[in-house]
């Protein structure tokens, strides 16, 4: 055998071991749908998604994925004479799958580039997750799909859930709520949800709104003490409600710091408790005024 013919036979073999290598890594190469379709309603079926579903964009693929499964669905309803259905369960689904085959790989491919955008829409949104559930809904999907349909369905529910968080910070009124819109704001802090400018920084600016929210509450209670003074009963529930509001400023100071935040606030209420005293002395309604004595910092 001459030197030739040797490697033409070498190349012979590498093709073939080539050729075994590909046929196992990808399937037959055939696509799926044409493995699925034996009968001529499903060779229809494939034919229409390979002309309207695979190699299009997402919105006429969309279209005619819709269009598509209610062909299928009227196809499926129809009964013959004999009683039987014109399709059996069998064939609806395999018509199913060659559709859901072509088209969850175009919507996975859109729904990627729509989350790695910097600004999103309530409509698509919705119309994101209402698709995700109805391929998830058909049953199709397997493992790899099914995780990322229902990593769609997540997306949208994160997102209006970490709205929600920035929005409860602008009304916080208590130092626990603002450590638990801190540490809930750092949950959603991760892709793709940080992909969304406006809701990104919303979740990087709620612990400091919460912070000047909280601030903002105690104040107007401290204010509102000092300046109604002559509406409590007594020196003593004055007294009472003075120190519930001091007591607020110094739970906010020593879990956040900020304490010349409150000074007004806090001189107010000084300048409040001495014009208390002297009202409620000169109108004989407290005897027991000598038996408070504040010290203020």
């Amino acid at each position: 055998m001459n030197k030739t013919i040797k490697i033409a036979l070498i190349a012979l073999v590498v093709v073939g071991i080539a050729a075994v290598i590909i046929y196992f890594v990808n399937g037959t190469g055939v696509p799926e749908s044409q493995e699925i379709a034996s009968t001529p309603f499903e060779k229809e079926i494939a034919s229409q998604v390979a002309k309207e579903i695979e190699g299009h964009d997402y919105t006429a693929a969309t279209s005619a994925f819709n269009d598509i499964l209610g062909v299928i669905g009227t196809e499926a309803s129809i009964v013959n004479s004999d009683g039987k259905k014109q399709l059996s369960e069998t064939e609806v689904e395999n018509c199913k799958k060659i559709a859901f085959y072509a088209y969850e790989p175009i919507f996975d491919s859109y729904q990627n580039s729509y989350f790695a955008r910097s600004s999103w829409t309530d409509k698509e949104l919705s119309a994101l997750k209402s698709r995700a559930q109805k391929l998830l809904s058909m049953n199709i999907a397997e493992d790899e799909a099914k995780r990322s349909l229902s990593k769609v369905v997540s997306n949208v529910n994160d997102y209006y859930a970490a709205w929600s968080v920035v929005k409860r910070a602008r009304s916080c009124s208590s130092v626990s709520a603002a450590n638990k819109i801190k540490s809930d704001a750092a949950s959603y802090k991760r892709a793709p949800l940080t992909n969304n400018a406006s809701l990104s920084a919303g979740l990087n600016g709620a612990f400091s709104d919460a912070k000047n929210s909280l601030a903002n509450s105690i104040k107007a209670k401290c204010n509102g003490v000092a300046r109604n003074y002559q509406s409590y009963s007594s020196y003593e529930s004055f007294y009472a409600a003075e120190e519930a509001a001091l007591d607020r400023i110094n739970e906010y100071v020593n879990a956040f710091g900020g304490a010349t935040l409150f000074s007004e606030s806090k001189s107010e209420l000084k300048n409040a408790d001495v014009a208390a005293m002297s009202y409620f002395r000169n109108n004989n309604r407290n005897n027991g005024i000598s038996n408070y004595n504040r010290e203020y910092d």
